[in-house]
């Protein structure tokens, strides 16, 4: 069992710890502190694939992508100080399943990360119509890692390994059908990826993904 933290108290920890890993793992549970170590690995070598300028940024952010998920819905109404990344009103509505990407934001900011590490935290969760080259990444990184052990995930590494737009568009296609699966509002920004991304590779997303709906 870990400590619960405040939006304060949590970056505080982090703050004092002598690196993020060591932080993370003090305020994490085993199987999302592993998850983002693993993240982190796979999104430093991507940067380093696909020509990113700044492999620490990224590999930081992909640590810190799910540390929103650390505090409660109590602890995330509690924030007060967004640190430029507040959420939108369809992040409100949704709970803390979306609210974890604003709240991520903010802790990257306010532990000193770059406005674009902190901008692939906050839009890992539902994309954006004008993907960054750090947003395809954590988000191809968090699909794809090697410790998931879900049955989608042997396809996420598929897609991967096919293009970075394809492992994208495999991981919002799975989201947006359970989303609507499950009778729930979705995000616009998802649609809006996808359609950034284009026809033909949302399509073969679509065609990977079909067995896991």
């Amino acid at each position: 069992m870990r400590p619960r933290y405040d939006f304060e108290g949590l970056v505080g920890a982090l703050n004092r710890a002598a690196n993020l890993t060591s932080g993370l793992r003090l305020i994490m549970l085993e199987a999302q502190r592993r998850h983002g170590e693993a993240a982190s690995d796979l999104a430093a070598d991507l940067a380093a694939r696909y020509g990113h300028p700044d492999a620490d940024t990224v590999r930081q952010a992909a640590l810190l992508h799910d540390v929103g998920r650390t505090l409660d819905l109590a602890a995330l109404k509690g924030i007060t100080n967004w640190h430029g990344w507040p959420p939108d009103d369809d992040e409100w509505a949704a709970g803390a399943n979306l609210l974890h990407g604003p709240a991520g934001a903010a802790v990257a900011r306010a532990v000193g990360l770059s406005a674009e590490g902190a901008a692939a935290v906050r839009y890992h969760v539902t994309g954006r119509s004008e993907l960054a080259l750090a947003d395809k990444i954590i988000m191809a990184a968090d699909a794809a890692e090697g410790t998931r052990r879900y049955a989608w995930a042997p396809t996420a590494r598929e897609a991967l390994a096919v293009s970075l737009e394809l492992a994208v568009a495999f991981w919002i296609v799975l989201k947006v059908e359970r989303v609507r699966a499950a009778g729930l509002a979705l995000h616009p920004r998802s649609s809006q990826t996808l359609e950034a991304l284009g026809a033909d590779v949302v399509a073969e997303a679509r065609r990977l993904a079909n067995p896991f709906l």
